[in-house]
C-alpha cells in the first residue's frame, strides 16, 4: 500500500505533492501590509498550496509595494485598492485581471510583463498620467474611471478589445477604428474628448459619449450602431449616412446647425433638444414614433411642416 501511494504521488507530480503548505510558508513579500493581507486571505480561504492562490484582493495604506508577487505563480486576479503603492508592475505572465482603485500615490503602471492580461480596471488613481497597453494584445476589457490626467491612449495593439468604458477622463482624441471586435455598450462619458474615430465594428450596437467636447465624430466605414447617445457635446453636424440601422439617436445640447436623416429609414426615436436647428425633415423616416425638438429655434416653415405630421405618435417642439 505504501508503494502505491508513492507511485501516485509521482504520477501527479510536484504540483500536487511538492506544492504543499510549506511552499506557502516560504512566501515573503517585501511589503508588510501585502504580506499581512496574504496571510489573512490564506487563513480565510484555507489555501493549502500555491495552486490555490488564484485571487488576491488587498487594501490599506500599509500595502506600499506590489513587488514579490512572482512567488504566486498561479495568481490570475489581482485587485489593489486604497493602498500606498507608487508603482504597479505585476511581472506575472499568468495574470488575467488587474484592478487598481483609489491608490492616491500610484503614479506608474507597467504592464509589459503581463502578456496574458485580459481585463484592466483603473479607478480614480489620481496621479497616474500615462498608460501603455502596447504589450497587452490579449486585453479584451478596459475600464477607466476618474483617470483625468491621462490625456492620450493608444489602443492600436489591443485588437482583442471588446468591452470599453472610459468615464471622467482627460482624453481629447481617441481612435477606435482598429478594434474590429468591439461590441456591446461602449461608454465614453464625462470627459474632454474632442474627436472620436470609429472603423468597422460589426458587433458594436450601442455607443454613449455624452458630456464631452466632441466637435467631430469620424466614421471610416458604415456603422452597425442602433443606439447612439451624443448629448452635451459640441457637434454642429453628424454624418448620418454612416448610420444606416440607427433606431435611437440623442443629440440634445449640441450646437447642431444641420441634420440630414434621409438615410436613416429605421430611426424610431430622435431626441434633439436645445440645439441650433432651424430646419429638419422626416420624409424618409416612417418608423419614427418619438421626436423631441424642444428648445431648438425652428423656423416657421419647419413648424408648419411638423404640424402636419400626424403619424408621429409623440412629436414635441416649442
Amino acid at each position: 500500500m505504501k508503494r502505491w501511494i508513492l507511485s501516485g504521488c509521482l504520477l501527479v507530480g510536484l504540483s500536487a505533492c511538492g506544492d504543499s503548505s510549506s511552499s506557502l510558508d516560504k512566501v515573503q513579500l517585501p511589503s508588510e501590509g501585502l504580506q499581512a493581507c496574504f496571510e489573512l486571505k490564506r487563513e480565510l480561504f484555507n489555501w493549502q498550496t500555491l495552486a490555490d492562490v488564484e485571487v488576491l484582493e488587498c487594501s490599506g495604506s500599509d500595502v506600499d509595494s506590489a513587488e514579490g508577487l512572482t512567488q504566486l505563480p498561479h495568481l490570475r486576479y489581482l485587485n489593489l485598492s486604497k493602498t500606498g503603492i507608487e508603482v504597479a508592475e505585476p511581472d506575472l505572465a499568468t495574470l488575467y485581471s488587474l484592478g487598481l482603485t483609489e491608490n492616491a500615490y500610484l503614479g506608474k503602471v507597467e504592464l509589459g510583463k503581463a502578456k496574458d492580461l485580459g481585463k484592466l480596471v483603473l479607478d480614480h488613481n489620481w496621479l497616474l498620467s500615462e498608460l501603455d497597453l502596447s504589450a497587452n494584445p490579449s486585453l479584451n476589457a478596459l475600464y477607466l474611471t476618474g483617470q483625468e490626467v491621462i490625456s492620450e491612449l493608444d489602443l492600436s495593439n489591443n485588437l482583442e478589445l471588446q468591452l470599453l468604458s472610459i468615464t471622467e477622463h482627460g482624453l481629447t482624441e481617441l481612435d477606435l477604428s482598429p478594434l474590429y471586435r468591439l461590441f456591446g455598450i461602449t461608454i465614453l462619458n464625462d470627459g474632454k474628448l474632442e474627436q472620436l474615430t470609429l472603423g468597422t465594428h460589426p458587433d458594436l450596437e450601442n455607443l454613449t459619449a455624452w458630456n464631452n467636447q466632441l466637435t467631430e465624430l469620424i466614421f471610416t466605414a458604415p456603422q452597425h450602431i442602433r443606439e447612439l447617445n451624443l448629448r452635451q457635446n459640441r457637434l454642429t453636424t453628424l454624418d448620418t449616412e454612416a448610420l444606416p440601422v440607427i433606431t435611437r439617436l440623442n443629440l440634445s445640447d449640441n450646437p447642431l446647425q444641420s441634420l440630414d436623416l434621409s438615410s436613416n429609414t429605421q430611426l424610431e426615436q430622435l431626441i434633439a433638444r436645445d440645439t441650433e436647428l432651424t430646419d429638419i425633415r422626416f420624409d424618409n423616416n416612417s418608423a419614427l414614433w418619438l421626436v423631441d425638438l424642444r428648445g431648438s429655434p425652428l423656423s416657421e416653415e419647419t413648424r408648419a411642416y411638423l404640424s402636419n405630421l400626424d403619424w408621429i405618435a409623440e412629436l414635441r417642439y416649442d
